[in-house]
């Protein structure tokens, strides 16, 4: 709207009062040039105070995926804090989170103060987003890939940084979420995300395996933790059987029924494996990049004891990228409860020559693994003053 003004001279309080009146409306415009302003903390979404811009996401199986925007479903859009250490800066960012109360050690403290709601474990995700920052510097032109990504409290900082990102998620509510949050920060193939969401990675896809795995929930991990959903091992193992006597396991009604049907809380989601997805440079094409490959610099792994499966598909991938540092969680009581006795740990080691340089991270389940000869950046580096 254009206010026309004429040769009559205006009074100077009515001056002053449009003034202050075009100030105020023009401060409501949102700037064709700016990402979306810093939110009130906990503001409840809707498609009126969020502005989306285009983003050519390409995604695998959640084409039909809708943003979190349907009336009680309870998605909010929250601030994360961003945060330094030594000459690398991590940017706040906007992302859709759960509602609070289902999400009590990441999306409640994110509404609140805009971190992590434990102290430690936010300080683990700040390190290791600086560690992967400084990893990233050290290799121009690499990408990290963020397996098990949540709602983006890892990778989201990193993308809206400028650097370049593959991430995988399992559970669809998450899936939502997180896609939600790649369009709001305008994210997109082309500069710098690509999003594999809901996906869970396998160790093998062939003509006998199920299309689906069913990811379940434990009630303790739904009400604290909307990340701790794992693949129910019992489960997907009566889909596959069920497929074995001529179940249409392909058909995502049919395959949401077995899982529930074994497992109250899962649901069918799409499987692939990492090789799948990324097979040899050879045949992997990346925008702006002149050899055509795609360089991988560090991978984040945490899938709630997954793992060696995940590994298990990912050989051939492996060998032909070698990515030079793997942070990874290794949980014993994860092992025991999918019966998997075998270590990623240890496969890694033995398989792919990655050598173990930090164990048992700050008291907890995590690992950083390199390549030998990979020059020394630590999660845990006294000399950055990880805050």
């Amino acid at each position: 709207m254009s206010i026309q003004l004429h040769h009559t001279a205006m009074p100077p309080l009515r001056l002053f009062l449009f003034s202050l009146l075009s100030a105020r409306i023009s401060s409501q415009q949102p700037s064709r040039h700016s990402a979306n302003p810093r939110p009130r903390r906990g503001r409840v979404l809707s498609a009126q105070n969020v502005t989306y811009r285009p983003a050519a996401l390409r995604t695998s199986f959640s084409k039909q995926l809708p943003l979190p925007t349907a009336p009680g479903q309870g998605a909010r859009i929250a601030y994360l804090d961003g945060f330094s250490a030594g000459n690398v800066h991590i940017p706040g960012c906007s992302l859709f989170v759960h509602e609070p109360s289902n999400d009590k050690y990441i999306s409640a403290g994110i509404v609140s103060n805009g971190r992590w709601t434990q102290p430690d474990d936010e300080l683990f995700r700040r390190q290791a987003i600086i560690f992967m920052a400084r990893v990233l510097r050290s290799q121009p032109g690499s990408w990290f890939i963020d397996i098990g990504a949540n709602i983006g409290t890892f990778s989201l900082p990193l993308l809206v940084s400028g650097y370049r990102g593959i991430l995988f998620e399992g559970l669809p509510r998450n899936a939502g979420l997180l896609r939600g949050s790649i369009a709001i920060n305008g994210i997109d193939s082309q500069h710098g995300g690509v999003l594999h969401a809901p996906c869970v990675l396998v160790s093998s896809t062939n003509a006998t395996s199920p299309p689906y795995a069913c990811m379940a929930s434990s009630s303790r991990s739904t009400a604290n933790n909307q990340g701790g959903a794992f693949v129910s091992v019992r489960a997907t193992r009566a889909l596959a059987n069920a497929m074995s006597t001529g179940l249409n396991a392909s058909n995502q009604t049919v395959a949401d029924a077995m899982c529930k049907q074994a497992h109250a809380t899962s649901v069918a989601v799409r499987t692939a494996t990492l090789a799948d997805i990324l097979p040899p440079p050879r045949n992997s094409k990346v925008p702006g990049r002149k050899d055509g490959q795609l360089h991988i610099g560090v991978i984040k792994m945490d899938i709630e004891g997954s793992e060696f499966e995940v590994l298990q598909g990912a050989r051939s991938f492996l060998k032909a990228y070698l990515p030079a540092h793997i942070l990874i969680e290794e949980r014993m009581d994860n092992r025991k409860r999918l019966r998997s006795p075998q270590s990623p740990v240890m496969l890694l080691q033995e398989e792919f020559g990655y050598v173990v340089v930090e164990a048992n991270i700050n008291g907890g389940d995590n690992y950083h693994l390199a390549q030998p000869g990979t020059p020394p950046i630590n999660v845990v580096d006294p000399t950055w003053n990880v805050q």
